[in-house]
């Protein structure tokens, strides 16, 4: 997957970036040409990480099948959820972290 640095605009796979930290909530990766450290937007996050709680919820509803009448609508909640999450992930933002 192609990321573009928030900080240079030099367009880089995925695999490029050797340095990663975990701060908080995010994942703070380093771009791998002007050493500016950017994380995915806070908001894009936030609903990244909704939409996979999402897809977890709906998984466990139907393996533990609580509710047969609302199989369909948890399905559907857990499908946008995972639908969210990919989208962001594939297309989300990237912030400069000023340190």
């Amino acid at each position: 997957m192609k990321i573009t640095c928030p900080s240079c605009q030099v367009n880089f796979l995925s695999a490029d970036i050797k340095k990663f930290k975990k701060n908080g909530f995010h994942l703070e990766k380093q771009c791998p040409y002007c050493q500016n450290w950017f994380r995915l937007e806070t908001k894009l996050m936030v609903l990244k990480t909704l939409g996979l709680i999402a897809l977890l919820a709906s998984s466990l509803f139907n393996i533990l099948e609580l509710s047969y009448e609302h199989n369909l609508l948890v399905s559907s909640i857990g499908f946008v959820g995972i639908v969210i999450a990919l989208v962001i992930i594939l297309t989300g933002k990237h912030q400069v972290i000023n340190k």
